[in-house]
């Protein structure tokens, strides 16, 4: 075993037992002393030798725990225990240490599962949104009205100038001369009768939907 490993096994037992050890340690040398005082008086009775031996042996178990000669002085006993105590107030520090580190970790997750909560919740959110377009679709486009009556935005080709005219899909200058000279039309349909404009031409400006008749 090593010198680490023994002094960590010391501490270990030192800490399960600190209270009995100061007691030990008290009693042994009282009884010692008490022993010495009633050997050198002759009045020293069996009761008091067999206290001895028991707290003997209970001393012998300690000091071979903490790592001390089993002859060693009060003085050497009470230095071993000071550096025990010192020893294990270092580790319980170092511990506190450890768990105060450990909150502040718990507490930084806890923070980010609230943050990926959030977005996830804003996620949800845009997906319903984004569900409920989908299911509605696109707001319909309104029809071009080939029969009549025009809105503000429209070409009204019954009475449009010139220049006019040229704004509907596929009636340059020389069709708009032709859609004056034409006039009245009945419909937007009714513009088959412009040379050039046939049935495929007819629908590309009608599904313009800037042609109209008022």
């Amino acid at each position: 075993m090593t010198m680490q490993e023994t002094g960590d096994s010391a501490v270990a037992w030192y800490k399960r037992r600190r209270t009995l050890v100061v007691f030990v340690v008290v009693a042994f040398f009282a009884g010692v002393l008490a022993g010495g005082a009633t050997t050198t008086d002759g009045t020293a009775g069996s009761g008091t030798e067999l206290e001895i031996a028991e707290l003997t042996g209970e001393w012998d178990e300690v000091a071979q725990a903490l790592g001390v000669d089993t002859s060693a002085t009060p003085e050497e006993l009470a230095a071993r225990i000071e550096d025990l105590n010192e020893d294990l107030s270092r580790r319980e520090d170092r511990l506190a240490q450890r768990a105060d580190e450990l909150a502040e970790r718990e507490s930084e997750l806890d923070t980010r599962a609230e943050e990926l909560a959030e977005r996830e919740s804003e996620l949800d959110a845009r997906e319903e949104e984004l569900a409920e377009q989908q299911d509605t679709g696109p707001p319909p486009e309104d029809e071009p009205d080939s029969s009549g009556g025009c809105r503000s935005d429209q070409v009204d080709i019954n009475t449009a100038s010139h220049q006019a005219l040229q704004r509907i899909h596929e009636i340059g200058p020389e069709r708009a001369e032709q859609v004056v000279n034409l006039r009245p039309f009945s419909s937007v349909d009714d513009l088959t009768r412009v040379s050039g404009i046939a049935e495929g031409r007819l629908g590309g400006i009608k599904n313009q939907g800037l042609a109209c008749v008022d």
